[in-house]
């Protein structure tokens, strides 16, 4: 009987695979549409349109359809628009938000059955939790998340202040509702308020999600000037009232009067004599650059050939688990074969799992700390050999650089099967004709 019941909760888990909660653009009568992410729209609902609808959206057309309010029964004529990175549903929603008093922070649930899109905003009702007594937090708490400045956190030509995510998990986002942190999950960023404890000033920034750590951005570069930061300073950061604090304390530099001069000449010299061994370094840094890049050309050269001389052979070759030997397989979507916007996604699991296990540890750092890294990819059918790029997107990974060009040569079609396997330093795909 228990089980009968979980399995009858799943199902009806099942029942509603896209959720979203509403942001402020989605309830927005004077421009009203409702967008929707695009691996949900495409895995869950243009599987069940006609290729015929599918070409339609990938000409930037729009597609009607038939939706239904389950909570009311209602049935309307809405169209579907492609927007390149997600889906628009437009037509009656303005009516739709107006007459279920759709707000910010609520959760639509949509699935497609039986030829219609189904939709259902299930009205909550609000519990208050028992009143409890929190005492005044120690004051070692009061900053739990604590961070020295680095080199990219006082670049103002890309300014951004990453933050570890488990830090920010911990202490930001437990203070948080559900609806927003389902926001941040779907939408990448919200926007949040931030106060400089030191001059009181607030600004209105962006909290975006980046996988294994958290990005806040907007006003970040008008920071570091007005506040003069620089590397080695710590910033301490912590949530309070609905907004998120910040202080870099003023440190006042104290010189010892009883410090000699010659001493103090001593020091400067010292001083220059670490700048020149520095500018040393970093010459000798670039040269040592240069010569790993053309390196990497020729190794690249070298494998290009070996592997068009071993793919005959291994074109041949029948392995026994073939499972085992490409543990990646996907059936692309309208999206991976827009050469409008050429990207592959791949799911971060997988790529993590069956890609990455193999990397140095150097490499998957690099990954982690600029989003994305060269590869070396080797199509499986022709023995092409191709200078690509992986891109690190949270949940998944896009594999971009010449994939517009591999659409095109190998006309590629939605609902192809492609297969990935990570072999000899090289990414290797295939799409079986």
């Amino acid at each position: 009987m228990r089980r009968s019941r979980h399995n009858s909760a799943l199902q009806a888990q099942d029942d509603w695979p896209i959720r979203k909660a509403l942001t402020l653009s989605d309830v927005d009568i004077t421009h009203p549409f409702l967008t929707l992410p695009r691996q949900p729209v495409e895995t869950y609902i243009l599987v069940h349109l006609s290729q015929l609808e599918c070409d339609h959206l990938l000409n930037r057309e729009q597609v009607p359809i038939n939706v239904q309010d389950d909570d009311t029964g209602d049935v309307y004529i809405m169209k579907l628009k492609w927007r390149g990175s997600y889906y628009n549903l437009i037509g009656k929603w303005g009516r739709i938000v107006r007459s279920k008093g759709l707000d910010v922070g609520k959760v639509i649930k949509i699935r497609w059955f039986n030829g219609c899109l189904h939709f259902s905003v299930p009205q909550q009702a609000l519990t208050l939790p028992p009143l409890q007594v929190i005492s005044a937090p120690v004051s070692q708490d009061q900053w739990p998340i604590r961070k020295v400045l680095t080199l990219s956190d006082v670049d103002t030509n890309h300014p951004f202040l990453p933050l570890a995510r488990r830090s920010v998990e911990d202490h930001i986002l437990v203070h948080w509702t559900p609806q927003q942190r389902e926001l941040l999950r779907n939408e990448e960023q919200v926007n949040l308020n931030a106060r400089d404890v030191d001059t009181g000033e607030i600004y209105v920034m962006k909290l975006r999600w980046r996988g294994n750590y958290y990005n806040l951005i907007g006003k970040w570069g008008k920071i570091i000037r007005s506040k003069g930061l620089g590397v080695g300073k710590e910033i301490k950061i912590r949530w309070a009232n609905g907004c998120l604090h910040f202080s870099v304390p003023y440190e006042q530099a104290i010189v010892p009067a009883t410090i000699p001069l010659t001493e103090q000449q001593h020091q400067h010299h010292h001083q220059e004599e670490q700048q020149r061994q520095q500018e040393q370094q970093r010459q000798q840094e670039q040269q040592h650059r240069q010569q790993e890049q053309q390196h990497r050309q020729q190794h690249q050269h070298r494998q290009q050939h070996q592997h068009r001389q071993q793919h005959q052979h291994r074109h041949q070759h029948q392995h026994h688990h073939q499972d085992e030997e490409w543990p990646i397989k996907k059936a692309l979507t309208l999206s991976d074969v827009d050469t409008n916007h050429p990207f592959l996604t791949l799911p971060g699991k997988s790529v993590e799992d069956h890609i990455l296990l193999y990397w140095a540890s150097q490499a998957r750092e690099q990954l982690r700390n600029e989003y994305q890294i060269n590869v070396n990819a080797l199509d499986y059918d022709t023995g092409d050999l191709i200078l690509m790029k992986l891109k690190c997107r949270g949940s998944y990974y896009n594999l971009i650089g010449k994939w517009g060009q591999i659409i095109r040569s190998k006309g590629l079609q939605v609902g192809q099967e492609i297969r990935v396997r990570w072999d000899n330093g090289c990414l290797v795909f295939s799409v079986p004709q």
